[in-house]
C-alpha cells in the first residue's frame, strides 16, 4: 500500500509507504540513519495550484513512488473542490479541525470534523473534498 498527504487552520500529515530518498524539511540525520525534525525546522510553500493550502515534504518525494511525508494547511475558509488520489492517503489531524466530505459532489454543509488526534484514509480512486471551515 502506498499513501501521501494533506490539513491548519486545519493542519493534518499525511503518508505514503515505501522506500524515499529526497528530503524537503530540515531533518538532522545522525550517523545510525536515525531522522529528526524540531518544531521550527519547518519549510512550508504554497500547494500548487491551490491558493490559501500550504504544504511542507516532511520526508520523501511526493512525485516519485515510495514513502513520504507531507504536512498541508488549510487557511480558514479553504476547501478543496472534489478530487481523487490514485493511491491511499493516511490522514492524522496535528492541529484545529479538519472537514472531510466524500463524494464526486461538493457538499460543504455534509462534511464531517475530524479534530486534532483524529485520522482518516481516504481509498485511492475514492473522491473527496476537505478543508478548513473556520
Amino acid at each position: 500500500m502506498r499513501v501521501n498527504k494533506w490539513v491548519s487552520a486545519a493542519l493534518f500529515a499525511a503518508t505514503a509507504l515505501s522506500p524515499a530518498s529526497l528530503l524537503y524539511a530540515d531533518l538532522k540525520v545522525d550517523e545510525k540513519g536515525f531522522t529528526r525534525m524540531q518544531l521550527g525546522d519547518e519549510k512550508w510553500e504554497e500547494y500548487p495550484g491551490i491558493p490559501g493550502v500550504s504544504r511542507m515534504v516532511v520526508y520523501g518525494d511526493p512525485s516519485k513512488t515510495g514513502a513520504y511525508v507531507i504536512r498541508v494547511r488549510f487557511a480558514p475558509g479553504t476547501m478543496s473542490m472534489p478530487h481523487f488520489h490514485p493511491e491511499d492517503r493516511l490522514a492524522t489531524v496535528l492541529k484545529g479541525t479538519w472537514w472531510t466530505g466524500t463524494g464526486e459532489n461538493f457538499e460543504p454543509e455534509k462534511t464531517e470534523p475530524i479534530p486534532a488526534g483524529g485520522f482518516m484514509l481516504h481509498p485511492g480512486g475514492a473522491a473527496h473534498f476537505d478543508g478548513a471551515k473556520d
